[in-house]
């Protein structure tokens, strides 16, 4: 029996109680505003609160705010009606205040597997859902009340009639015959590679469901290498895919390649449905998904996060540079990577804005005489190509 929860809800969590004294603050502070417009002292109260702020820095001690000036209960703000306007906020479930978190239902008398695919779901950095696992039908039902579930994932051994209640917004089955025996609900097949399930599952809530990422804070400010070379077959792939490798061991990295013809798929030879060509297409939708649907083409090798090439070099000739500075500014918004490795070519527009773009340009110089590679700093070239301009 397994029944597991991503997080056990408590009354006040602490982003809740910083909200809420956002709140409190916010309507004390109209409140004042409001009464020194009425009393026409508002010069004086200023007066008073920089001769409080200067008395408390030079004597080092803090003291009553109106300390033996106060003319009755009415002359200060009182707190207990803001305090109480922010409670009624929070508890009354204001779009403001509140949303209901977004519920993942994964349902599979199997166990272990929903044990472990429940696991590697949560952790996943920008999980949209909260994750409740069920092994038993009486369980489920009797824990999740019709229509608060958003999305239902059930395995084709395991599904029933009796699931119909909960109304969910969208529902998968984890096909496990080979056979669609529920042609009614999308089937994604169980037992493929559980990131390859998890892309799929989220492709298929983006669009069902039209979610918009909220606008989070950045967590790094995002930085561009170039990789790049004139010279043919010096190994400028091999190199940057390895720096990108060793750059992901301590620093998040995402690593793109512009090659006309692309060889680096030997090198990353996992199954690929999704490349380069379909995150620009999501570029052109909407932005509040863009997010999410990024992540359904990422692929991973080891601690380094890529994104497939083009297969077909002809289509890198026909992006413009304003389109791929877009690109490079919507992944840049995003603040999930410190270093972007860009692993370039003659085929991309706007080649040298791309390069001076980055913060470090490599160029290859190979040597003929002993057929080495020499790895030079290419930004003051762009530089003096420019000027050439």
């Amino acid at each position: 029996m397994l029944r597991c929860w991503e997080s056990v809800p408590v009354f006040f969590p602490w982003n809740k109680v910083l909200y809420f004294l956002f709140f409190a603050l916010m309507i004390a502070a109209v409140i004042a505003l409001f009464k020194m417009y009425l009393e026409r002292n508002m010069k004086d109260r200023l007066y008073y609160l920089g001769e409080y702020l200067w008395d408390v820095f030079r004597c080092g001690r803090w003291k009553l705010y109106f300390a033996g000036e106060r003319e009755g209960a009415g002359a200060g703000i009182c707190m207990a009606g803001p305090v109480f306007c922010s409670a009624l906020m929070y508890m009354g479930g204001n779009v403001l205040m509140e949303q209901k978190e977004p519920v993942l239902v994964l349902y599979d008398r199997e166990e272990e597997y929903a044990r472990l695919f429940s696991e590697y779901l949560k952790r996943q950095k920008e999980l949209p859902w909260q994750i409740h696992t069920y092994t038993r039908a009486e369980e489920l039902l009797a824990g999740e009340k019709s229509g608060e579930v958003t999305m239902l994932v059930v395995a084709e051994s395991s599904c029933e009639e009796a699931l119909n209640t909960l109304q969910p917004t969208c529902q998968a089955i984890l096909n496990e015959s080979g056979t669609l025996r529920f042609h009614q609900f999308p089937n994604i097949n169980k037992y493929q590679e559980a990131g390859q399930v998890w892309k799929e599952l989220l492709a298929l809530y983006v669009e069902t469901t039209g979610i918009r990422m909220p606008l989070l804070c950045a967590e790094y400010k995002t930085r561009f290498i170039g990789m790049y070379s004139p010279v043919h077959r010096c190994l400028q792939s091999t190199f940057a895919l390895t720096f990108a490798q060793l750059m992901a061991e301590k620093h998040p990295t995402l690593y793109l390649n512009f090659e006309h013809y692309v060889g680096i798929i030997e090198l990353l030879p996992e199954r690929q449905n999704r490349d380069l060509a379909d995150l620009l297409y999501f570029l052109a939708g909407d932005e509040g998904k863009f997010p999410l649907r990024m992540q359904t083409v990422i692929q991973r090798k080891g601690n380094l996060d890529y994104i497939p090439p083009m297969p077909n070099g002809q289509n890198l000739l026909g992006i413009t540079w304003e389109e791929w500075r877009s690109l490079f500014q919507r992944i840049e918004e995003l603040g999930k990577y410190e270093y972007v490795i860009l692993d370039l070519s003659e085929s991309i527009q706007g080649l040298l804005d791309v390069l001076q773009m980055c913060i470090k340009s490599i160029y290859a110089d190979q040597r003929t005489r002993c057929h080495s590679v020499n790895w030079i700093n290419m930004n003051s070239y762009c530089h003096y190509a420019r000027k050439r301009k």
